[in-house]
Protein backbone atom coordinates (compact mmCIF):
# COMPACT_ATOMS: atom_id res chain seq x y z
CA UNK A 1 0.00 0.00 0.00
CA UNK A 2 1.47 3.36 -0.64
CA UNK A 3 0.36 6.17 0.87
CA UNK A 4 -0.47 9.58 -1.15
CA UNK A 5 1.54 12.58 -0.66
CA UNK A 6 -0.34 15.79 0.69
CA UNK A 7 -0.22 17.20 -2.38
CA UNK A 8 -2.43 14.42 -3.99
CA UNK A 9 -4.99 15.72 -1.43
CA UNK A 10 -4.37 19.09 -2.33
CA UNK A 11 -4.71 18.54 -6.27
CA UNK A 12 -8.14 17.12 -5.50
CA UNK A 13 -9.33 19.51 -3.60
CA UNK A 14 -8.22 22.46 -5.91
CA UNK A 15 -10.07 20.26 -8.94
CA UNK A 16 -12.63 20.76 -7.13
CA UNK A 17 -12.89 24.43 -7.89
CA UNK A 18 -12.68 24.05 -10.96
CA UNK A 19 -15.97 24.29 -13.82
CA UNK A 20 -14.82 22.34 -15.57
CA UNK A 21 -13.92 19.50 -13.20
CA UNK A 22 -15.14 15.64 -13.70
CA UNK A 23 -16.79 15.38 -10.33
CA UNK A 24 -17.23 11.47 -10.93
CA UNK A 25 -13.92 11.09 -11.43
CA UNK A 26 -12.99 13.17 -8.18
CA UNK A 27 -15.59 11.25 -6.29
CA UNK A 28 -13.60 7.83 -7.52
CA UNK A 29 -10.36 9.78 -6.65
CA UNK A 30 -11.94 10.73 -3.62
CA UNK A 31 -13.06 7.57 -2.23
CA UNK A 32 -9.99 5.71 -3.22
CA UNK A 33 -8.24 8.46 -0.31
CA UNK A 34 -10.44 7.28 1.99
CA UNK A 35 -10.26 3.69 1.37
CA UNK A 36 -6.52 4.53 2.00
CA UNK A 37 -7.22 6.18 5.05
CA UNK A 38 -9.43 3.21 6.36
CA UNK A 39 -6.48 0.54 5.56
CA UNK A 40 -3.87 3.23 7.46
CA UNK A 41 -6.54 2.88 10.33
CA UNK A 42 -6.76 -0.74 10.62
CA UNK A 43 -2.54 -1.13 10.15
CA UNK A 44 -2.74 1.44 13.20
CA UNK A 45 -5.13 0.03 15.33
CA UNK A 46 -3.64 -3.61 14.59
CA UNK A 47 -0.15 -1.98 15.40
CA UNK A 48 -1.04 -0.74 19.06
CA UNK A 49 -2.77 -3.78 20.12
CA UNK A 50 0.51 -5.73 18.84
CA UNK A 51 2.44 -3.06 20.95
CA UNK A 52 0.01 -3.91 23.87
CA UNK A 53 -0.06 -7.18 23.79
CA UNK A 54 3.93 -7.04 23.86
CA UNK A 55 4.12 -4.34 26.48
CA UNK A 56 1.49 -6.58 28.61
CA UNK A 57 4.12 -9.68 27.69
CA UNK A 58 7.26 -7.58 28.73
CA UNK A 59 5.61 -6.59 32.24
CA UNK A 60 4.82 -10.49 32.92
CA UNK A 61 8.37 -11.24 31.85
CA UNK A 62 10.06 -8.59 34.42
CA UNK A 63 8.13 -9.69 37.09
CA UNK A 64 9.00 -13.49 36.64
CA UNK A 65 12.42 -11.87 36.51
CA UNK A 66 11.89 -10.53 39.83
CA UNK A 67 10.39 -13.65 40.95
CA UNK A 68 13.54 -15.68 40.05
CA UNK A 69 15.97 -13.14 41.23
CA UNK A 70 14.47 -13.46 44.66
CA UNK A 71 13.96 -17.26 44.73
CA UNK A 72 17.70 -16.99 43.38
CA UNK A 73 18.70 -14.77 46.78
CA UNK A 74 16.63 -16.80 49.12
CA UNK A 75 18.62 -19.72 47.71
CA UNK A 76 21.87 -18.20 48.05
CA UNK A 77 21.16 -17.55 51.93
CA UNK A 78 20.18 -20.94 52.39
CA UNK A 79 23.19 -21.88 51.10
CA UNK A 80 25.00 -19.65 52.90
CA UNK A 81 23.23 -20.97 56.05
CA UNK A 82 23.92 -24.90 55.28
CA UNK A 83 27.59 -24.00 54.66
CA UNK A 84 27.83 -22.44 57.61
CA UNK A 85 26.27 -24.73 59.64
CA UNK A 86 28.77 -27.89 57.93
CA UNK A 87 31.81 -25.99 58.95
CA UNK A 88 30.57 -25.50 62.13
CA UNK A 89 29.86 -29.34 62.59
CA UNK A 90 33.06 -30.11 60.59
CA UNK A 91 35.26 -27.91 63.50
CA UNK A 92 33.35 -29.44 66.47
CA UNK A 93 34.42 -33.02 65.01
CA UNK A 94 37.73 -31.92 64.59
CA UNK A 95 37.48 -30.58 68.57
CA UNK A 96 36.51 -33.80 69.14
CA UNK A 97 38.74 -35.91 67.64
CA UNK A 98 41.91 -34.01 69.09
CA UNK A 99 40.43 -33.89 72.33
CA UNK A 100 39.95 -37.67 71.66
CA UNK A 101 43.60 -38.07 70.50
CA UNK A 102 45.17 -36.09 73.49
CA UNK A 103 43.41 -38.46 75.66
CA UNK A 104 45.16 -41.30 74.28
CA UNK A 105 48.52 -40.19 74.77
Amino acid sequence: MTVQPESTYVCIATSLRRPDTDLGLTKVMCLDLARQVDSLLSALSNSNRLAEAQTDQLARLRADNTRLHNQLADLQRLADQRGEAVAGLIEQQSACGTARGAGHD
